[in-house]
C-alpha cells in the first residue's frame, strides 16, 4: 500500500473557537472522556477510549438473593453482548479533518461529508499540513508534554468476536470523517489551550457549509 499523502487539514467548530485557531493558532485539547460522554451526533462516541470490545454470545443469567436463593435466566438464542473494557486515564485529543491521497483512491472526485458541519458553522483549511503538525509537536515539546498523532484506523465493531483498540481506533461508521488525531498525556482532564501562533498566512477561515460544497479534483500526470 503506498503511503498516505496529505494534502490540506480541515478543523471544523463554532466561530469562536475557529477563529481562535486562525489568529491567534489555540489549538484546543479536549479530554477523551468528554467525547465518549457527549450526546452530540459527530462528536459523540460511546466507544471513544475502548481498549478491548468483545462480542460475546451469553447462555445464562444467574441471579443470587441471600434469602429467596438463585434464579435462572436464559436470553434470546444466539443474541450478542459487547463487554467493553475502557482507558480512563486522563489522555487529551486534538482531531481535525485530513484531505489525503487515500480520498482519491477511487475516484479522482471528492466532497466532505455533510454531516462535519455539526461540528460547527466554522472551519479553518489549513493549506501547509507540515508546518501545523510541527508547530504543535514543537510547543508540546518545549513544554515538556508528550505527544503522539496518527491517522485513525476505522474497524467493523460488530462483526469481529474480540479487538484490541487504541485511541486511534474508531468504528466504521465515523468513516467519513477522515480524522487524524493528536493524542496528550494530562493530569487531568480539564482542556488544554497549545498556542502556537497564527496561522494566517497559511491557512483561510471559512463558514462550514462553503467547505461542504467545495469540489475537490485530483489530476494525474500526463507523463
Amino acid at each position: 500500500m503506498s503511503e498516505k499523502v496529505v494534502y490540506c487539514w480541515v478543523k471544523f467548530g463554532r466561530k469562536e473557537h475557529m477563529e481562535n485557531l486562525f489568529n491567534n493558532g489555540e489549538v484546543c485539547f479536549s479530554a477523551v472522556r468528554d467525547f465518549r460522554e457527549s450526546s452530540e451526533n459527530e462528536r459523540g462516541d460511546s466507544l471513544e477510549g475502548a481498549y478491548s470490545i468483545e462480542n460475546v454470545t451469553l447462555i445464562d443469567i444467574k441471579c443470587d438473593h441471600p434469602t429467596l436463593g438463585t434464579f435462572h435466566f436464559k436470553p434470546l438464542p444466539n443474541s450478542k453482548t459487547r463487554l467493553t473494557h475502557f482507558n480512563d486515564d486522563p489522555y487529551l485529543n486534538f482531531s481535525i479533518y485530513a484531505v489525503t491521497s487515500n480520498v482519491f483512491e477511487n475516484n479522482f472526485k471528492h466532497t466532505i461529508d455533510k454531516r462535519m458541519a455539526e461540528f460547527g458553522d466554522y472551519a479553518v483549511i489549513i493549506k501547509d499540513p507540515k508546518l501545523f503538525l510541527d508547530k504543535i509537536f514543537n510547543k508540546l515539546k518545549a513544554v515538556g508534554v508528550a505527544a503522539r498523532g496518527q491517522f485513525v484506523d476505522y474497524r467493523d465493531y460488530k462483526n469481529i468476536e474480540k479487538l484490541e483498540l487504541t485511541f486511534f481506533n474508531k468504528s466504521i461508521e465515523f468513516k467519513h470523517q477522515e480524522e487524524y488525531r493528536i493524542i496528550i498525556e494530562s493530569e487531568d482532564n480539564s482542556k488544554r489551550i497549545v498556542g502556537i501562533g497564527s496561522i494566517k498566512e497559511y491557512a483561510i477561515l471559512i463558514k462550514s457549509s462553503e467547505a461542504i460544497e467545495m469540489f475537490w479534483e485530483a489530476k494525474k500526470s500526463s507523463t
